[in-house]
């Protein structure tokens, strides 16, 4: 099954890119993000499929994970972009987010079949991803039309979720509540 680790984006963060989702997708033609996955930041994606036995050493991690972090603060701010096929809004992290962050790739470290790729991890850019897949023949007219929002929230990062995706829409599997 495929499967990722998540902060779920709730509030009027999630409505504000739920809805902006929606105007892109309606004005430029393209695949609405939203219908697919709620709003969320990418912690963990696991390119390698998880069966009961993976997914409830996750779980196990992220259970011990929760009772010894506390939550932290991101600031969810501006637009950029990952060439021209992926558009978003930026997340800015504190300190604190960022060294919850590094504690939890370090105990999902201790999974050694879980595989990590070129920008996971450390190397993580935080971001929300607004439109991707058939945006590359329209990324300058949806730039431009970007270019005017300017997301601007302070967002509590409170939550760890697994999300899985069973069909063709990701939906919510588990959520673990930090401190």
């Amino acid at each position: 099954m495929k499967c990722a680790i998540v902060y779920l984006i709730k509030g009027e963060a999630k409505e504000y890119h739920k809805k902006l989702t929606r105007k892109i997708s309606k004005k430029f033609n393209v695949q609405c993000i939203s219908d697919k996955i709620d709003p969320h930041l990418t912690l963990k994606y696991f390119d390698q499929q998880l069966d009961a036995n993976k997914l409830r050493q996750v779980e196990n991690i992220l259970d011990r994970f929760v009772k010894s972090h506390k939550k932290s603060k991101i600031k969810f701010k501006g637009i950029g972009n990952f060439g021209r096929n992926v558009l978003f809004v930026d997340v800015k992290p504190s300190e604190s987010f960022i060294k919850t962050f590094l504690d939890l790739v370090k105990e999902l470290k201790k999974l050694k079949w879980i595989t990590w790729l070129e920008y996971d991890g450390e190397k993580a850019h935080f971001h929300s991803t607004l439109a991707t897949e058939d945006i590359e023949e329209k990324f300058d007219e949806i730039f431009k039309f970007l270019m005017k929002e300017k997301p601007n929230f302070n967002l509590d990062f409170d939550n760890i979720t697994i999300i899985i995706k069973p069909r063709n829409k990701w939906i919510t599997y588990r959520e673990f509540i930090l401190k």
